[in-house]
């Protein structure tokens, strides 16, 4: 029998016929039965027979091939246990009842794991033995069967959620409208218009138009596009829409289906989208922001005319493409801008916002806020266009960096003044002890033979003391109090004089020149602390050259200084406009980077192996101490210059020809009242008095110095009182002195400077003031200076 020629339908009227007695199929003739299985394996769908037992007794090629479980693994097996699925008590339901009933059953299964997730359609069919099940795979038909249902449910919901309205009429009467049309006529519900002639709500002047238009649809199967109408709503007022129309099939039979748009709002949103985009230009011209739009894909930029005017250009003359942004951007910035488009572009960011420069058209560079986003991308997610903004802020920028250096100087000037204070702190103590060492030393000395060892002792003590107090004065002139003996001087006249120290004080390969503007002002300034700014600028010089061939220029001159000019000058004081004497050393050494010269003048710092690098620091506090300024200019490779500015003195004094040497041993009368609060200070300076004659009083602050003078003011001769003590301070102390007795002669000490003390005393009767740490000479000096002047 030739089986491939047979149709599916006569197969399956063998197999029924099969059914009806298969335990015959063990008494025919091998031939037979062999026949028999040919046929069962050949049909395109499963079958398999079951026992009463509900085992598995034939298993066909199709079942294998659309189950996926081979017929040795089925073959004896309970249909549980050979279909190992959710929902095989469905089958397993199936085939009691139709054993039971002796029935046919037929159903539908679903058979979901990871390898086979297939629908069957199943029929059951009893015979005297047990069970034959003939299975399909139904799972295309399934699937398309509820893709089917899901796109009407989706076209059920879009028809509904459309923002335009959708109607469907037949000969002309309407079967369905949207919830949109339902708007648009303002009825209330579908059952306001369902029965109505669509042609009930045609304006008149459109009437014989539509209804032929209409008609033709129907009988041709015709449709139109873009065809202006005007409706009526059921309240009787008119709209303007725009109408398409096609015939569809609709319940089984053809209809019309009318796409209406309402053109009147849609008209008045392009008229208040224009009435926007007029305002917004107006705003944006206003605001002086340019505006550019993209094409992502093809590299078209639009730039408006904003955009273009803010880099100096008219729109015609920039070529509309995103080349001409990148061709226009600052080297520097056009990296990080870019990196940050394309992490916006790719997602990372919901918007681009940046800052960069754009080169101007006169060769400028215009600091640019820019923001932008895209609003358009493909189905695959990539950007097509995007829109932004462009805003000149090169002001701003220039403001904000005036504030940054201005908040530095005045952060560089704090911390400077912070560290003079400590500076200064420091050195006014250091002088109190110092007074007792350098004081007891001297006193000392006499007593003691020269032949003794400890005569040479005592005089290393004073020369270290000496020494420290030198030490003393640069933390002083740190802390810009330290000019002390004020001159008015020619700097010409301390470089000359320093010149062969100056050579000596550097390596021989380096030549110094020296150039003087006969120009140059006179200036008020102490001559020591001078030679000690030369002198470390100098040696600075000379250690930067090293060991090469070098030149170290010394030069003087006279500038007049205008606030832009004295802008920006250490130590970070406002230094007033006007006329100057400058100093200036240069080299032409390593130089320096910013970093160092941002740290130069700290205290403390230092480029050297050794050292303590307060010799800047000093120079630094020295020139503030004369109200002048220090610029410098340093690169790397490249030398060094610092120009120091000092104000030019506003009156030359007349050098005297007379000088003064007092030879004579001085002897005071009366009594001295000592107020210090430094125990050192009272001894030494008591010794220092009782060997000039003076009887001694003392006071450890001033509260008890005022206790102390009105018990004795009429034999005190001479007050010596400290500037700084606790309770009452010398220069309150000093006041209520002069109420008790205004011809009372008062020495201040401190170990501030005197020029200093001497202002805030002015015109108040003080009668000296020495400086701390003071030798019995200073001391025997201002009080025979004291004594000698005729009270007032």
């Amino acid at each position: 029998m030739d089986l491939n020629h047979k149709t599916k339908e006569e197969l399956i009227a063998m197999l029924q016929e099969m059914q009806q007695d298969m335990d015959t199929l063990s008494k025919v003739s091998m031939e037979k039965a062999h026949f028999a299985w040919d046929i069962l394996d050949s049909i395109s769908d499963g079958f398999m027979t079951l026992n009463s037992n509900l085992e598995i007794t034939y298993f066909n090629h199709a079942a294998e091939n659309s189950t996926g479980v081979k017929r040795e693994d089925a073959i004896g097996k309970h249909v549980k246990e050979a279909f190992s699925f959710a929902n095989i008590s469905v089958a397993e339901t199936s085939f009691k009842k139709a054993l039971e009933t002796g029935d046919p059953q037929t159903y539908e299964i679903l058979r979901d794991n990871e390898q086979y997730g297939n629908w069957y359609a199943v029929r059951v069919c009893p015979y005297e033995k047990g069970l034959s099940v003939y299975f399909q795979v139904i799972t295309e038909k399934k699937l398309a069967e509820q893709a089917l249902l899901t796109r009407e449910e989706q076209f059920r919901a879009l028809a509904e959620l459309a923002p335009i309205a959708i109607v469907v009429h037949r000969n002309k009467m309407i079967k369905y409208m949207n919830a949109t049309g339902l708007r648009y006529v303002r009825a209330r519900s579908l059952s306001d218009v369902l029965g109505k002639s669509i042609l009930d709500f045609i304006a008149p002047e459109y009437f014989d138009e539509v209804y032929e238009r209409y008609s033709r649809l129907e009988q041709i199967g015709d449709y139109f596009t873009g065809v202006e109408e005007k409706l009526v709503r059921m309240d009787g007022t008119l709209f303007d829409v725009e109408v398409q129309g096609k015939v569809i099939p609709f319940g089984g039979e053809p209809a019309v289906q009318l796409i209406i748009q309402d053109t009147s709002e849609r008209k008045e949103a392009i008229r208040a989208l224009k009435e926007s985009e007029e305002r917004l230009k107006l705003v944006l011209t206003a605001a002086e922001v340019g505006t550019w739009d993209w094409d992502v894909q093809a590299g078209k930029v639009s730039y408006d005319k904003n955009w273009a005017a803010m880099i100096g250009y008219q729109v015609e003359e920039l070529a509309p493409k995103i080349s001409t942004w990148y061709e226009l951007l600052h080297p520097d910035d056009a990296g990080p801008a870019n990196e940050m488009l394309e992490e916006h572009l790719s997602g990372k960011t919901e918007l681009y916002e940046t800052e960069f420069r754009m080169r101007h058209k006169d060769g400028r560079w215009k600091w640019i806020h820019t923001k932008g986003k895209v609003i358009e991308f493909s189905d695959d997610g990539k950007p097509l266009r995007a829109i932004g903004t462009h805003l000149d802020i090169s002001e701003r920028i220039k403001h904000e960096d005036e504030q940054k250096r201005l908040e530095e100087r005045m952060q560089h000037a704090q911390k400077l003044e912070s560290l003079g204070v400590l500076a200064g702190g420091i050195a006014h103590d250091f002088n109190n002890l110092l007074v007792g060492i350098l004081g007891n030393a001297e006193l000392a000395l006499p007593d003691i033979p020269l032949s003794s060892s400890a005569y040479q002792c005592v005089r290393e003590i004073s020369r270290a003391a000496t020494r420290a107090a030198d030490l003393s004065r640069q933390m002083l002139a740190y802390s810009g109090k330290g000019k002390f003996v004020i001159e008015t001087i020619l700097l010409k006249d301390i470089i000359e004089e320093m010149s062969s120290i100056f050579r000596a004080s550097v390596p021989k390969n380096i030549l110094i020149r020296l150039d003087f503007d006969p120009a140059t002002p006179r200036v008020d300034a102490d001559i020591t602390q001078l030679r000690q700014v030369l002198m470390n600028l100098v040696v600075n010089s000379g250690e930067a050259i090293g060991e090469k061939s070098g030149i170290i220029s010394i030069r003087t001159g006279l500038l007049e200084c205008d606030s832009q000019y004295l802008e920006g000058m250490y130590p970070g004081t406002e230094l007033k406009p006007g006329t100057y004497a400058f100093l200036e050393v240069s080299d032409n050494g390593e130089g320096m980077n910013n970093d160092t010269l941002s740290k130069i003048f700290d205290p403390f710092f230092t480029t050297k192996f050794v050292g303590r690098g307060l010799g800047l620091a000093a120079v630094l506090g020295i020139i503030r101490g004369h109200d002048g300024g220090i610029k410098v200019y340093s690169e790397p490779k490249s030398g060094t210059s610092f120009k120091i500015l000092l104000p030019a003195t506003k009156h030359v004094e007349e050098e005297s020809s007379e000088s003064y040497e007092n030879t004579v041993r001085y002897q005071g009368s009366g009594a001295v009242l000592i107020a210090d609060d430094e125990q050192t200070v009272l001894t030494v300076a008591s010794k220092m008095l009782t060997k000039m004659g003076f009887s001694i009083l003392l006071a450890e602050n001033g509260r008890e110095a005022l206790e102390v003078f009105k018990q004795h003011r009429d034999e005190i001769a001479v007050v010596l009182l400290d500037l700084t003590m606790p309770h009452l301070d010398g220069e309150a102390v000093f006041s209520q002195m002069k109420a008790l007795r205004q011809d009372v002669k008062v020495i201040l000490t401190s170990g501030y400077n005197e020029q200093d003390i001497m202002n805030r005393f002015s015109g108040k009767g003080l009668a000296g003031f020495i400086h701390k740490p003071f030798k019995f000479k200073d001391l025997e000096d201002v009080l025979r200076q004291v004594q000698s002047t005729p009270d007032h």
